[in-house]
């Protein structure tokens, strides 16, 4: 398992090193919420002092195929998550996502869409349902410095 450990300085700036993990123990301490681990990461030039702190992002799977969507694509009513799907004669019509992590700026939808799907990343205020839309092209891009 695959791990990036960003730590900072006083001014801000953030540092990316990466390393594996190499022991994760197999239960969660309930009155901290913590697990153990071990990790190995090469420290050259020792960048890593006894008593620093920083912030550890555990990935918890490799890569894979996944659909991409702009945060801002995505609704809420009541509990369910939603993106505004165009259906038969370019009709909007809610499909009810579950949204996953943010990678490179967007959000990962991990069921609820599929590849061919169009949905409204733009104008959502708009949309009426049973009302017909007039689609123009978008592009989906991942947001600058991610």
């Amino acid at each position: 398992m695959h791990w990036v450990l960003i730590l900072g300085d006083k001014r801000g700036d953030q540092k990316r090193h990466f390393g594996k993990m190499d022991f994760v123990d197999n239960s969660l301490d309930p009155a901290t919420g913590t697990i153990r681990g071990r990790a190995l990461v090469p420290n050259p030039g020792g960048f890593l002092t006894p008593g620093q702190f920083g912030r550890l992002q555990l990935l918890g799977s490799g890569e894979f195929d996944a659909l991409l969507v702009p945060d801002s694509a995505i609704l809420s009513d009541q509990s369910r998550r939603f993106v505004w799907a165009l259906g038969k004669d370019d009709i909007p019509e809610q499909r009810v996502v579950e949204p996953g992590n943010l990678e490179r700026g967007l959000r990962i939808i991990r069921a609820g869409l599929q590849r061919d799907d169009r949905i409204v990343i733009n104008g959502m205020q708009r949309v009426r349902p049973g009302a017909r839309v007039t689609p123009t092209s978008g592009q989906i891009e991942p947001l600058a410095g991610s």
